[in-house]
């Protein structure tokens, strides 16, 4: 039986056979593409072309029957999920590595700059990126045919996060540029925040630095170096403040090790241990092996390998002694010419003081011996010779010139004082150091100090009630007693001092002075007050036992700078309230002077130095803050020059005595947002969270679900005080009532007057529009209309107030000003009050009156940082502009007044007399180079021509250009209503509008050529004159105009001839002729008669 192709349901069975046409049906073809309709089973596994397996010469493809695969590489669109992955056992990391929060991206949607991403997470996985995070990912890009086509970096910062949807709402650095959106399964990395400063960290391994950097404080995109607190490997850029970074190397805050330093010399090749001081010798100590102490005789340094127990000296092998004890210089008093001095005696002369460098008698101290650079009697090493100070073997030195007081230092921090709280039933809540009350429970008073409330004092016990006194009557003070008395009356008898009571029948002495009583029994010691202090710099640890023990003393002097005080029963009892600083920091004293080596500078002297400023750490005179530069084997002469020096950097700095000056930052507290989240019921109000809102079943963690927020502004989280908690969840309410606006509108906002004082419009309509939602804008009748019309500011007229949908103002004035408003009730229309729905208000404008010529334009010109010594100017060509730097802030300024010139630098940064600050919107806007390709009010600035946007439509050339280069200036249509000269001396061409001439002046300032009009009373043409000069005297002039062509002579200026052009002849003046032969030279003309002659031979 044949089984057909239109059988397919058929079984093969031992009686039938399948025709060609159902074997293709059937069957999967060996010779040709085809296709498996149903699920294909390999048992033994399958292989890929050519197979061979090798980890490096493989080649093909295989999959074994347990599902073990060996291939050449794989791709997927989506996502790999292995419970282990194996690199070769080795993990290779490509580009960056981050340790921070990442995730990658799974969905993506744009909404309109933003996108809203959906992250690819497991059910349950919270999103860990918080608003304000700034992330990055770098894209893997291939081309449409699939070849890598380069790597991309993209930057995002988050707007808004949905925990419950695992989405974010993120924007792009470059929102205008649509290859910097985000894609799908971009993986990125949280590098910082631009808000939340505990989300600036993050750990960077780059394999293109071949480094490790730790980071922090990272709030804007790029990275700066401010913000690598830390990194271990290569950084072979420039980085400020660090010289060079060329090689491995490591920045880190502190180091805490073990074991011995090596430093490598890169000369000699050899490795030198590093001596590790151990401050002053302390006897019986151990020392290791290069441990350095200071002890009697100087500095010494261990040799023994083994260490030792041995006090150094002389004769120690174990020690070396590597700075030997100087000598001490004694002070001799003031210099006089009698007195035997000796090495190292200090004297004083007028103000100044010097050090005896050898043993001398009447040899005058001198500030500079010779002129020359004092060294001290040193030599001074110049081009690897010797050279000697000006004096050979000078007797003194100068040690310190005459001074002037410095400024007084900055106060110190307030001590803590004992704050009186009252009287209270019971210890108040959240006390602070210092806090004292008396408890009206106990009778007893405390003071808080440290967490515990001490006993102050104590209230005495109630004595026995005494007798029942008796009613007295006080008279006063008296001479004599009082007249008709009665019982009980009492006085002061004013010349014993006695007081006197009549008992009724007599007076009787009441008061007499009593005798010192027996001493009462001791009482019960109290508490005492206990202080102690410390004269350490920085701040010491909590005193212990009676507070004379690790630094700690009872002896008040200047030195002390901290206490600490305690309340107890003895000095060795109760516990030691924490270290208060009772002295401030000697205060810094900026010097305006340069360094002076004759100078003496004290501890906080902060002092202008090689372009930058030092600070004086330890008090010196004539220590060079760098070393001099070399001279090249020459005198280096000092008397009336500068000294030279090394360049100013932590290299080359004397670091004993100065250091590089630095303003400290203020580190400004800023507040922050603190938000906590409560699940609960929806239905019950929740407590109010306190502290750091992680209590009372608060959280400060965001859950998954939550129906109760809170939040506080506050410097920290322990700090400030939460809100009431409101309600995060609620249903749906009920769609609301379209919003009905209604404006006031009008085609004229400012009525302009011209110079004659006519209107334009002569009439204004102002109308009323109202809109309901989003329905479309249709005139509104609802309001009460009316506007009142102002004189500048005196009240005019008010109209009727009416319900229409607009009015016309007709009554223009040239000073009016008019308001026009809509009310809801007349009432309030007519009472023209502050109840009114919309107001429009229209002015005036007049045209303005022709202003005074201003100053001549100069162009900018940019002269850098500014120079001592050059000049900088603002003329009718240049005006000059120039950096200058305050407090390390390069501003930029420009001549401040036309027609001067500047050699001093700018005083302040605001600017002052001489200069202005050219960061501001006239200077930017108008006196600065526009930038290449602007294209600003219809003009293009490109090439360093200025030209019209609008060109002709035949030719395609602008209607304006100005070539900045060439000057060439061509346009359509030019009218010229200023004077033009082709130059502003020599030979030039004047064109005059004010004149209505075209001139030629020469090089000595002469009218020599002048074109301009002939104007008669009833006529008007062209005239052309030419002036002809001799040594700068006037000889002749010629005249064209219509009449004819005019010669004039240098003595009378008559015209000599005249052409008569219609009638085609001559006219000579007769008068002007010479007359007879003898008035004339050789081949001249003179008139003879009626004849003209030539006189000739």
């Amino acid at each position: 039986e044949i089984v057909e192709s239109k059988e397919p349901t058929s079984k093969a069975t031992d009686k039938n056979v399948f025709s060609a046409l159902a074997a293709l049906a059937h069957f999967l073809r060996k010779d040709a593409p085809d296709v498996a309709e149903k699920l294909l089973k390999f048992l033994e596994g399958a292989e890929f072309g050519i197979f061979e397996s090798g980890m490096i010469t493989g080649k093909g493809g295989k999959i074994w029957p347990n599902g073990h695969a060996e291939l050449m590489s794989l791709l997927l669109r989506g996502w790999l999920e292995v419970p282990e992955m194996r690199y070769n056992r080795v993990l290779v990391v490509g580009g960056e590595l981050w340790v921070t929060d990442g995730a990658k991206f799974d969905t993506i949607t744009q909404i309109g700059d933003l996108f809203n991403v959906k992250l690819k997470l497991e059910e349950g996985e919270l999103v860990t990126f918080w608003v304000g995070d700034i992330l990055k990912g770098i894209y893997h890009d291939k081309s449409t045919d699939g070849k890598f086509k380069g790597f991309r970096t993209l930057w995002f910062r988050v707007i808004a996060v949905d925990q419950t949807e695992q989405t974010i709402k993120i924007a792009s650095r470059y929102p205008d540029d649509s290859k910097y959106n985000p894609v799908q399964f971009l993986e990125v990395a949280r590098i910082g925040s631009f808000t939340e400063t505990s989300r600036q960290r993050s750990i960077l391994i780059d394999s293109k630095e071949n480094c490790i950097t730790f980071l922090d404080h990272v709030n804007t995109w790029d990275i700066t170096p401010n913000m690598e607190v830390c990194w271990l490997g290569r950084k072979d850029r420039t980085i400020p403040g660090v010289p060079s970074t060329a090689g491995y190397n490591a920045k880190l805050s502190n180091i805490i090790m073990s074991g011995k330093i090596f430093q490598y010399d890169e000369i000699t090749g050899t490795d030198y241990l590093v001596p590790i001081d151990k401050g002053t010798y302390v006897d019986g100590q151990r020392y290791a092996y290069y441990d350095r102490v200071s002890a009697p005789g100087g500095l010494w340094l261990c040799v023994n390998e083994a260490g030792t127990t041995q006090r150094p000296n002389k004769g120690s092998s174990d020690w070396l002694l590597q700075v030997a004890d100087g000598s001490t210089p004694e002070p001799a008093g003031t210099w006089n010419d009698y007195t035997n001095y000796v090495k190292n005696n200090i004297v004083t002369l007028d103000g100044d003081s010097y050090i005896a460098l050898r043993d001398n008698i009447n040899e005058r101290p001198k500030k500079n011996y010779g002129g020359y650079l004092t060294t001290g009697g040193k030599y001074l090493t110049t081009g690897g010779k010797r050279l000697y100070t000006g004096d050979i073997n000078p007797a003194w030195m100068l040690l310190a010139e005459k001074g002037l007081d410095g400024s007084d230092g900055v106060n110190g921090k307030d001590g803590e004082s004992i704050l009186w709280k009252g009287e209270l039933p019971s210890h108040p809540a959240n006390p602070q150091n210092g806090w004292s009350y008396r408890n009206t429970t106990d009778g007893k008073s405390y003071v808080y100090q440290d967490g515990s409330w001490y006993l102050m004092t104590i209230d005495g016990i109630d004595g026995k009630n005494g007798k029942d006194g008796i009613s007295i009557t006080w008279k006063g003070d008296l001479s004599t007693p009082p007249s008709e008395p009665e019982l009980n009356w009492v006085y002061r008898d004013t010349d014993n001092g006695k007081v006197y009571i009549w008992n009724g029948n007599a007076w009787a002495l009441m008061v007499v002075d009593g005798t010192d009583g027996a001493d009462g029994a001791d009482g019960k010691d109290g508490f005492s007050v206990f202080i102690t202090y410390n004269d350490q710099l920085s701040e010491p640890a909590i005193p212990t036992g009676d507070g004379t023990t690790g630094g700690w003393h009872t002896n008040t002097s200047p030195a002390v700078i901290w206490m600490s005080q305690k309340v107890a029963a003895s000095a060795t009892e109760g516990t030691w309230g924490k270290p208060i600083k009772i002295k401030g920091e000697k205060g810094i004293n900026f010097i305006t002077e340069n360094y002076s080596p004759y100078k003496e500078y004290k501890v906080g002297d902060v002092v202008p130095f090689n372009g930058g400023k030092i600070y004086c750490k330890k008090d010196n005179t004539g220590q060079t803050p760098v070393p001099i530069l070399s001279t090249g084997g020459k005198l280096l002469k000092t008397g009336n020059f500068y000294l030279l020096y090394k360049p100013l950097a932590v290299n080359t700095i004397n670091s004993e005595y100065w250091e590089i000056f630095v303003d400290k930052p203020v580190k400004e507290e800023i507040e922050q947002t603190f938000t906590a989240y409560f699940v609960g019921s929806p239905n019950v109000t929740p407590p109010t969270p306190i502290l750091t809102g992680n209590t009372l079943g608060w959280s400060t963690t965001v859950p998954a679900t939550f129906n109760w927020v809170s939040q506080k502004r506050a410097i920290s989280i322990a700090g400030g005080s939460w809100s009431k908690p409101v309600r995060m969840t609620a249903e749906d309410g009920k769609d609301g009532i379209n919003a009905t606006t209604r404006w006031l509108t009008s085609n004229t906002p400012v009525i302009h007057f011209n110079s004659f004082g006519s209107p334009t419009p002569s009439s204004v309509l102002v109308s009323c529009k109202k809109q309901v939602g989003i329905l479309p804008v249709e005139p509104c009748s609802d309001l009460y209309l009316t506007y009142k019309i102002y004189a500048n500011t005196t009240f005019v007229f008010q109209s009727t107030p009416q319900k229409v949908s607009s009015v016309t103002i007709s009554n223009i004035r040239v000073d009016g000003i008019y308001y026009v408003r809509g009310y809801e009730k007349l009432s309030d229309a007519q009472a023209w009050n502050n109840n009114f729905t919309t107001e429009y208000t229209i002015t005036h404008v007049e045209d303005g009156k022709q202003g005074e010529r201003g100053p001549t334009s100069s162009a900018p010109r940019s002269r850098g940082p500014f120079v001592q010594g050059q000049t900088y100017v603002w003329d009718e060509q240049w005006r000059d502009h120039v950096f200058y730097a305050f407090e390390g802030v390069n501003i930029s300024f420009m001549v401040k007044n036309y027609g001067t010139s500047v050699k001093t630098p700018p005083s302040s940064p605001d600017g002052d007399n001489n200069w202005v600050s050219a960061q501001v919107w006239d200077y930017t806007a108008t006196n600065t180079a526009l930038i290449e390709g602007a294209d600003i009010a219809g003009f293009i600035f490109k090439n360093k021509k200025m030209q019209s946007r609008d060109a002709d439509s035949d030719s395609g050339e602008p209607y304006l250009l100005l070539d900045g280069k060439t000057g060439e200036f061509i346009g359509n249509k030019c009218t010229l209503r200023g004077k033009f000269e082709t130059s502003k001396g020599g030979n030039r061409i004047i064109i005059d509008p004010v004149e209505k001439c075209l001139k030629m002046i020469n090089s000595d300032n002469k009218e020599i050529t002048r074109l301009d009009f002939f104007v008669t009373s009833t006529r008007s043409g062209p005239r052309l004159a030419f002036d002809l000069y001799n040594s700068g005297i006037k000889k002749a002039n010629l005249v064209i105009t219509g009449d004819g062509l005019s010669i004039y002579d240098d003595y009378i200026y008559a015209p000599f001839f005249a052409v008569d052009a219609t009638n085609k002849r001559i006219k000579i003046n007769a008068d002007r002729m010479p007359l007879g032969r003898d008035k004339v030279g050789f081949n001249e003309v003179y008139l003879d008669g009626e004849t003209l002659k030539v006189k000739k031979g």
